[in-house]
């Protein structure tokens, strides 16, 4: 059991323990024992055993840098392919995985959610997210409808609703081909980092250009597979739209499942990654902390203690964040699973309910990244 005592400073200076958060000033005058003004504080015992939770010390460190499919630009790559006939729905997307470092000014909650939105729609992944939102919502509608009919109905569908959903499933497949058509060429943002030149020439030194291909073999696995999957997009939206033959087509759909599924692994690896090393920081910062406030508060340790508590908001967004991130990712990996493994039972519950929860997570962290550069932005 932690107890409390009560301090009192003999030689009237309570401004010492004024700086302490462990300590709560009251006024002498409230109280008629007191014989002269001295403050009194309430202190922490430091034979207290109730220490912050610890889990397992991972260091902080310097995270590598991914060049690939965790590219560090706004609108990275990523694929798309949906079937146009409701019932056979394959999307791809691959977003950069977000790390929240910053932290919102003051200024933010000046901002406005008709500013947020607005700049989002200036972008091409802001207008995807908004279509895919649009896109999966109809989808869920559909499979409800569907559903509805088929166990509660007992009269036959009448000509007005009949048009609805038939309307509403040619708005599927018009959003799911904007979609495809508007993330095209995203290849060559990887194509520009395999192009790029390793090291600068030195002076007197001439730039030797090296083959295309030679830097493509030597270039990080993911950045190829990131560079394969936005070709093979490509392809599969040129089927669909009628300029590529169908063999090569349904051959470049069945491979952009197959790198979106090793990508999405990737990017699972490298979330799990972060999180414990994200861990590992809180449980060291929650330690300092907990040992500072067991010594005598003064000036210096005051300070160092705001500086940890700001240090530790900031890892604590950056940890859910990085939770949000995690959980858009499985719900790709189900999704894309049942492509790559030609998975039938509840394909269509099981795709459209992930569907529609990847597009959420990924607008909700859309949103907050606008909502943070905004709020950083001069007035």
């Amino acid at each position: 059991m932690s107890s409390i005592s009560v301090v009192q400073h003999p030689f009237g200076a309570p401004t010492a323990d004024r700086d302490s958060p462990y300590s709560f000033p009251y006024s002498p005058a409230d109280y008629s024992h007191q014989e002269d003004s001295a403050s009194a504080t309430f202190t922490l015992n430091p034979a207290s055993t109730r220490p912050p939770s610890m889990s397992g010390s991972v260091n902080l460190r310097t995270r590598t840098p991914k060049t690939s499919i965790v590219g560090s630009n706004f609108d990275r790559p990523k694929s798309v392919h949906d079937a146009t006939n409701f019932g056979e729905f394959t999307v791809h997307e691959k977003e950069p995985l977000e790390t929240h470092e910053e932290t919102v000014a003051p200024a933010a909650k000046s901002v406005r959610a008709i500013e947020i939105w607005r700049e989002m729609f200036l972008t091409s992944n802001g207008r995807d997210k908004a279509l895919k939102l649009i896109q999966y919502s109809i989808r869920v509608y559909l499979l409800f409808h569907v559903r509805s009919s088929k166990y509660l109905r007992r009269q036959p569908q009448k000509p007005w609703e009949a048009d609805m959903i038939a309307g509403l499933q040619k708005g599927y497949s018009g959003l799911s081909l904007s979609r495809k058509c508007m993330i095209m060429f995203n290849w060559l943002s990887p194509l520009a980092t395999v192009s790029a030149p390793e090291s600068l020439p030195s002076k007197g030194e001439k730039a030797r250009p090296q083959p295309l291909l030679r830097k493509i073999l030597h270039s990080p696995p993911p950045v190829l597979l990131d560079l394969l999957c936005g070709i093979s997009d490509d392809l599969a939206t040129f089927y669909k739209l009628g300029l590529v033959p169908r063999r090569i087509g349904q051959r470049a759909e069945r491979l952009a499942d197959l790198c979106w599924f090793a990508g999405t692994l990737v990017d699972l690896v490298e979330v799990g990654v972060e999180l414990s090393v994200i861990g590992g920081a809180i449980s060291e910062i929650e330690g300092r902390l907990y040992n500072e406030s067991m010594t005598i508060a003064s000036a210096t340790t005051t300070s160092g203690q705001a500086t940890d508590e700001k240090e530790l908001v900031k890892l604590r967004r950056q940890q859910y964040w990085s939770k949000v991130q995690r959980m858009k990712l499985l719900m790709d990996l189900i999704f894309v699973s049942y492509d790559v493994f030609y998975i039938k039972k509840y394909s269509d519950i099981a795709k459209s309910f992930t569907g529609l929860a990847s597009a959420v997570l990924s607008s909700m962290k859309l949103y907050d990244k606008h909502h943070g550069t905004l709020s950083r932005s001069p007035i």
